[in-house]
C-alpha cells in the first residue's frame, strides 16, 4: 500500500452503507446539470468524478481485499482500470464507446474486468452518448449478462450479486414509474447496491471469516456513487468522522501504522479486514486478446481459476486468469490469435525455496537483471532476481533441479556454467530471459526445453540509438530475416498496437506480426526477434 499521511488519512462514519468509503468528508466537485438524460458531458464528469474517488478510497478497499486470494489491490486494480478508460475519452471520438474500449484495454484484475464490463453495457445501451432511464437501467441489465459472460465460474457474495441488485431495482422502479428521471433512477439502483453491498459479508464464507464486505463490490459502488454526484450533487452528503477504534472496529493487524510508522489511514467504521494465509504458488495473467475468444476460453479452463473473459467486442477481449501454468496460458494465447500488453503478477501464498536447501525442494529459477523496473519485471514472475555474480554466490548451493538465466548479466557465461550443477540457459540478453520465462511451468512434461526452445529461436538486436524511428528501423531490418513475433524491452514510449500496424504493413504487406512492447527504465532498448 501506498502511505498518506495524517492528513490525508480517511477516516469514516458508521452509516447504513457497508463500505462507508464513498460518502467520506468530500464535497462534490460538480455542477448540477440536467437530468433528463446521461449524456457525453455527464459522461465525462461520471468518469472524471470516478477516478478521483476511486484515488480517494484505493488504500481503503485495498484493504478489504481477501476473495478470491488476499493480495491487496482490488482499489489499485480498479483505479487503473477507470484511468484507463479516461485516457482513451481523452484521445476523442463517442464518450461512451471510448470509455468501454480504454476500461476493456487497461482492465487489471476481476475487479476492473467486472467495471469493463459494465462501461461496455453503458456504450452499448447508449445512443450517440446520450442515455435516459430506461437506458441506463438496460445498461446495468446488459452489464449483469455481460459478467456472466465474462467470468467462467460466477459467485455469489461478490460484485456480481451487487450489480445485479442495483440493475433489477432500476428496471423495477421503471416498470412502475416508467417516466421517472434517470436521476432518480441512479439513486434508486445506488440504494439496492448499498444494501446488497452489505449482505455479501453473509453470503461468503471468506468475507464471513474475515468480517469484511467485497471489495470489488464497494469499488462498484463508489463508481455508482460518483454518477449519482454528478446527476444531482446536492444529495452528496459529508460524513461524521469518527475514529474506527472508538466504535470496535477490527482492522488487520498494523492497519493504521506501517512497519516504518507510517499512517495509512483509517479503516470504514463498517468494515473489516482480514488475512488469509495462502499456501499455493499460483500467477495472476493478464493479456488483451484478439483472434477466436470462444476457443481461447475452452483452451485456458482447463488451466487455471479466476478465468475471466471481458470482451471489446466479438474478437477482442482482456482475458484474466490466476494459474500455476502461466508459460501454458501465455503459449495458448499466441496460438489462439494476438496478444497484447501482457501483463503478470505473483499471488499471495508463493513462499520462495528454503536458499540453503539443495534436496527435496521445487527448482528455483533465477534470473539475473539489473535494479529497477526491470528487475521487478523478472520478480513478479516468481523469478528470485540477483544483480550481479556476488549476490548469485550469495544464494548458496544451486543444484540441478535451479535453473540460471544469466540475461547477459555475467562477465563468463561458459566459466559459471562449468562450476554449477543448475541448469543454465544460455540468455544472452534481458528480452531473451522474457521470452524463457514466458514458456516456463514447472508442472510442463520438459520446461528446460521449452525455455531453451524459446530463447534459441530468438534473434536480439539493440537499437544504435534510444528512439521510436531507431526501433522500427530495427523491427523492420531484422523481420526482413524472417520471423512473426516481435518483443521490445524498451524505456522508450513505444504503442505496441502502432508499432504492429506499421511493421504489418510496411513488411509483410498486412501479414500478421505479434508484438509486445515491456516497458521499462534504466536499461538500453533490447529487440527480439522470433
Amino acid at each position: 500500500m501506498s502511505p498518506t499521511s495524517p492528513a490525508d488519512a480517511t477516516t469514516l462514519s458508521e452509516t447504513s452503507d457497508a463500505s462507508g468509503i464513498a460518502d467520506a468528508g468530500r464535497a462534490p466537485a460538480t455542477a448540477p446539470v440536467d437530468d433528463a438524460v446521461i449524456d457525453a458531458s455527464v459522461l465525462e464528469q461520471w468518469a472524471r468524478l470516478a477516478v478521483e474517488e476511486l484515488e480517494r478510497c484505493r488504500e481503503d478497499i485495498n484493504a478489504l481485499n481477501v476473495f478470491p486470494v488476499p493480495d491487496s489491490d482490488t482499489g489499485s486494480n480498479l483505479l487503473h482500470t477507470m484511468k484507463a478508460a479516461v485516457a482513451e475519452m481523452d484521445n476523442g471520438g463517442p464518450v461512451a464507446e471510448a470509455l468501454a474500449l480504454g476500461s476493456v484495454r487497461g482492465a487489471r484484475g476481476n475487479s476492473g474486468m467486472v467495471l469493463s464490463q459494465v462501461l461496455r453495457g453503458v456504450a452499448d445501451s447508449a445512443v450517440e452518448d446520450h442515455l435516459d432511464a430506461h437506458g441506463f437501467a438496460e445498461a446495468l441489465h446488459l452489464a449483469v449478462n455481460l459478467v456472466n459472460r465474462a467470468i467462467s465460474d460466477p459467485v455469489e457474495g461478490t460484485v456480481l450479486t451487487v450489480l445485479r441488485a442495483s440493475a433489477d431495482a432500476a428496471n423495477e422502479m421503471l416498470r412502475h414509474q416508467p417516466k421517472a428521471s434517470v436521476a432518480a433512477a441512479v439513486q434508486q439502483a445506488l440504494d439496492a447496491a448499498e444494501e446488497a453491498l452489505i449482505e455479501t459479508t453473509t453470503q461468503l464464507e471468506a468475507l464471513r471469516e474475515a468480517g469484511v464486505v467485497d471489495a470489488g463490490a464497494t469499488g462498484y459502488v463508489v463508481v455508482l456513487r460518483a454518477l449519482r454526484d454528478v446527476l444531482d450533487p446536492d444529495t452528496s452528503r459529508d460524513a461524521d468522522v469518527d475514529k474506527p477504534e472508538a466504535q470496535g472496529t477490527k482492522t488487520r493487524p498494523g492497519a493504521g501504522v506501517d512497519e516504518a510508522g507510517d499512517n495509512r489511514g483509517d479503516m470504514p467504521a463498517d468494515v473489516h479486514t482480514g488475512m488469509h494465509n495462502g499456501t499455493q504458488q499460483e500467477i495472476e495473467v493478464v493479456l488483451f486478446f484478439t483472434g477466436d475468444i470462444a476457443a481461447l476460453e475452452r483452451s485456458l479452463k482447463p488451466m487455471g481459476n479466476s478465468l475471466v473473459v471481458a470482451r471489446a467486442n466479438e474478437d477482442r477481449a482482456n482475458v484474466h486468469i490466476h494459474t500455476r501454468k502461466a508459460g501454458e496460458v501465455i503459449e495458448a494465447a499466441y496460438a489462439a490469435g494476438q496478444v497484447s500488453d501482457l501483463h503478470l503478477e505473483v499471488l499471495p501464498g508463493a513462499e520462495l525455496p528454503d536458499a540453503e536447501a539443495t534436496t527435496s525442494r521445487e527448482p528455483r529459477v533465477i534470473a539475473m537483471a539489473p535494479p529497477g523496473e526491470v528487475a521487478q519485471l523478472f520478480a513478479e514472475t516468481g523469478a528470485i532476481v540477483v544483480s550481479n555474480a556476488d549476490e548469485l554466490a550469495q544464494l548458496g548451493v544451486l543444484n540441478a533441479e535451479d535453473i540460471v538465466l544469466p540475461n547477459g548479466q555475467l562477465a563468463d557465461t561458459g566459466e559459471f556454467q562449468a562450476h554449477t550443477a543448475a541448469t543454465v540457459i544460455r540468455t544472452g540478453s534481458l528480452v531473451a530471459g522474457v521470452a524463457a520465462l514466458a514458456v516456463y511451468s514447472p508442472l510442463s512434461d520438459d520446461p528446460i526445453a521449452n525455455m531453451v526452445d524459446a530463447v534459441g529461436t530468438m534473434r536480439v538486436v539493440r537499437p544504435a540509438e534510444e528512439s521510436v524511428d531507431a526501433i522500427i528501423r530495427a523491427c523492420r531490418d531484422e523481420l526482413a530475416e524472417g520471423g512473426e513475433q516481435i518483443t521490445v524491452l524498451t524505456s522508450v514510449a513505444v504503442d505496441a498496437e502502432a508499432l504492429t500496424e506499421v511493421l504489418e504493413s510496411n513488411v509483410y504487406g498486412g501479414q500478421s506480426i505479434d508484438v509486445i512492447v515491456v516497458p521499462v527504465t534504466g536499461v538500453a532498448t533490447e529487440i527480439g526477434v522470433e
